[in-house]
């Protein structure tokens, strides 16, 4: 049965690619065959089929073009938004599955031909890499290019859609950690300069400042290289100054608090600086522990710590050196 062709993906020189092949066969020179099995068959059928672009030679042989089961422009894989990217994923994962239970059933065959694809099927995960270069989506449907192929004088054989499909979507889940994480950051920043600015606080060369959301005393501490502190009974030190402290006393205890320590030069001091946290008293009459975040802002950059601390308790946050 021949495939009725649909849009025209791409066309390309033969030299550019080499085909695998198995027993001097090439698995490319049996594409309908093995595309009209997959079709055909119970595991199969025309969603994974259509996976796999259809190849045609021209007069000569010297160019191959890739054509789609579907009619209607292509779009690049690469070029999609991440969610679409993602939706794809699922579908290709689905597919890959497929081509591997289809060749787990016909190995059990003892039909020649049968076994014959059964040792060409494999083949149809070898595509050229970067394998992002030869997936395209019509209507999010996915179709690859080259399947078969190597992107250089390699005969040898290797799964490498497999290996794409971890690593691709270790990539998303990498972007969306990181995108949760700026999100984070930003509403952290937010809350951090807005209380700030509430308190009256400086911001200097290097500010480290503290919140945290309850009626307790949480106290920051910095120790400097040269065996200062600076915290509640020592304000001023190694060229660093305390400038907020809240909840230090019963009577004007908030809800949003904030301390912060700041150099508003860059300190003389060479070496690392410590910085703590610690509960130093209870006013809410409750058990829990008080959680906290720290941020950090030196030369430009800022970063954010968090932690919990129960009465008492110490916890050493974050270091820095200049």
């Amino acid at each position: 049965m021949a495939f009725r062709l649909g849009e025209k993906i791409e066309t390309n020189n033969l030299d550019e690619y080499t085909f695998v092949g198995h027993s001097g066969q090439r698995v490319i020179d049996h594409a309908d065959k093995l595309l009209n099995m997959i079709l055909r068959h119970e595991l199969g059928g025309p969603d994974v089929a259509s996976l796999f672009a259809i190849p045609r030679f021209d007069d000569n042989r010297r160019h191959i073009s890739w054509f789609s089961h579907h009619t209607g422009a292509h779009q690049p894989f690469w070029e999609q938004p991440d969610d679409i990217q993602q939706d794809v994923l699922l579908k290709l994962k689905s597919t890959y599955q497929s081509i591997k239970a289809i060749e787990e059933h016909i190995k059990a065959s003892s039909d020649p031909n049968v076994m014959a694809y059964a040792r060409m099927l494999p083949l149809l995960l070898n595509f050229p890499e970067p394998v992002e270069y030869h997936l395209f989506l019509k209507n999010n449907q996915p179709t690859c290019t080259h399947w078969g192929a190597n992107k250089s004088i390699a005969t040898s054989s290797q799964d490498t859609l497999g290996p794409f499909l971890e690593s691709w979507q270790e990539r998303l889940n990498h972007k969306r950690r990181m995108a949760q994480e700026a999100a984070e950051n930003a509403k952290r920043a937010e809350t951090f300069m807005g209380r700030l600015t509430r308190a009256g606080a400086k911001i200097g060369n290097i500010t480290v400042s503290l919140v945290w959301n309850d009626i307790n005393d949480l106290d920051l501490h910095i120790a400097c290289p040269n065996g200062e502190t600076i915290n509640f009974t020592n304000k001023f030190a190694c060229g660093g100054m305390l400038d907020i402290d809240r909840n230090a006393q019963a009577n004007s205890l908030v809800a949003d608090p904030v301390e912060n320590i700041v150099w508003t030069r860059s300190p003389t001091v060479k070496g690392t600086y410590e910085v703590y946290v610690h509960y130093y008293r209870r006013f809410d009459g409750k058990s829990a522990p008080s959680t906290f975040d720290v941020r950090l802002q030196k030369a430009g950059k800022t970063t954010f710590h968090n932690g919990q601390l129960k009465e008492n308790e110490t916890q050493h946050v974050v270091s820095f050196s200049i």
